[in-house]
């Protein structure tokens, strides 16, 4: 009896151990995946919170200034995102929303927050617009950030702002052989130019203009020329003339695929479907995404540190890849993770994951109130 009752406790401890924590951890997910208003109101209001004070370049530390100037960036460019997004899941808390949406992109329009591109190419990307320089790292994302704030609001006080960018990028792409733009002078990123090919579709949805023909084409480069051709994932770096000189990646294939959707739905969920298949693992019931398919190569800015191949960057960014892709079941399990991790604690009625500080929150905002397929037109 006795050897029966120690087997059976072990069992169950065995059992317990291996289920409740994946279980306690994904317990928010369905709420957060289903658009519950208590979860997604009580992050914005957290980001919200975050923004209000300012986000500063002294609160980074990646070692290097660029970065740190463009997480400054990012931050207020993902803010602005998530924050529109929570503004068309729940329109009794649009008013709110929006004017925290304005305050995040009249900051992306500061000297001090555009600085890393201006620094970067020697030139200001807003007082460049007539040149043939790229820019796409400040314009792409801004553009896509002021799309959704039209979308949201047909009188936004940005419209002149967006037809300028929009209509500057697609003279460039336009005059592109390899239909991509620049982020830094001879540096060439798929996924921004994914962020900027978003932007042009959600300003042809916005101010219903016929651009079929052209955004087809931008997409067809991507999908024929930057994914690579064994796994699907998006490449990540590729030189002037268009040529790989990195592998496909989960970063940047899990965040190309939120911003794809707002162009090609497509694309984005191809973009998933093969981030899964060949990046994702799901151990103990926590989903995790690896960097790269085939090797462990080296971490960088873009994927963050990596734990056996692991990356936090591909593993958060996927979030918005399953939302959009309506995969309930890889969006749980990466909950679940970024739940163990991430720490999340409330304050009132604000919500935050402590160790994600004023970026990771406002991508986790952005990427858990991600459109679904189908969903763009909000």
């Amino acid at each position: 009896m006795r050897l029966r009752s120690f087997t059976l406790a072990a069992v169950l401890g065995a059992v317990c151990s291996w289920v409740l924590p994946a279980r306690v951890a994904g317990a928010p997910a369905s709420a957060y995946y289903f658009d519950d208003a208590a979860p997604q109101l009580a992050l914005a209001r957290g980001v919200g919170d975050s923004v209000r004070q300012g986000v500063a370049q002294a609160g980074f530390h990646t070692g290097a200034d660029l970065f740190d100037q463009e997480w400054v960036f990012g931050t207020y460019m993902m803010a602005a995102m998530g924050l529109g997004q929570v503004a068309a899941l729940h329109p009794r808390t649009r008013a709110e929303q929006l004017l925290l949406m304005e305050l995040c992109i009249d900051e992306l329009l500061t000297d001090r927050v555009r600085r890393f591109d201006t620094d970067a190419w020697g030139a200001d990307a807003l007082q460049s617009l007539a040149t043939q320089q790229g820019h796409v790292a400040y314009l792409g994302y801004l553009d896509l950030a002021l799309g959704l704030h039209r979308q949201l609001d047909p009188d936004s006080r940005f419209r002149d702002l967006n037809d300028a960018i929009t209509e500057t990028l697609w003279r460039r792409y336009r005059a592109s052989r390899t239909k991509l733009l620049a982020t830094y002078p001879n540096q060439y990123f798929p996924v921004d130019n994914l962020a900027a090919i978003g932007a042009l579709g959600l300003h042809a949805r916005a101010t219903r203009s016929d651009r079929d023909v052209q955004l087809k084409e931008l997409v067809d480069a991507v999908d024929q020329r930057y994914l690579d051709p064994t796994t699907g994932l998006l490449i990540q770096r590729v030189d002037r003339h268009g040529r790989p000189v990195d592998a496909g990646r989960g970063s940047g294939t899990a965040l190309g695929a939120y911003f794809a959707a707002w162009a090609s739905p497509a694309l984005a969920a191809r973009l998933h479907a093969a981030l899964k298949q060949h990046l994702t693992r799901s151990p103990l019931g926590f989903g995790m995404v690896r960097e790269y398919a085939h090797e462990d190569g080296p971490g960088d800015i873009d994927s963050g540190p990596l734990l056996l191949g692991m990356s936090i960057s591909a593993t958060g960014f996927s979030l918005g890849s399953a939302r959009v892709a309506g995969d309930l079941e890889h969006f749980e399990s990466v909950y679940r993770t970024a739940h163990l991790f991430g720490a999340p604690t409330s304050r009132g009625a604000s919500a935050a994951f402590v160790n994600g500080g004023p970026l990771g929150n406002a991508l986790m905002l952005a990427l858990m109130t991600a459109p679904r397929l189908g969903e763009v037109g909000l």
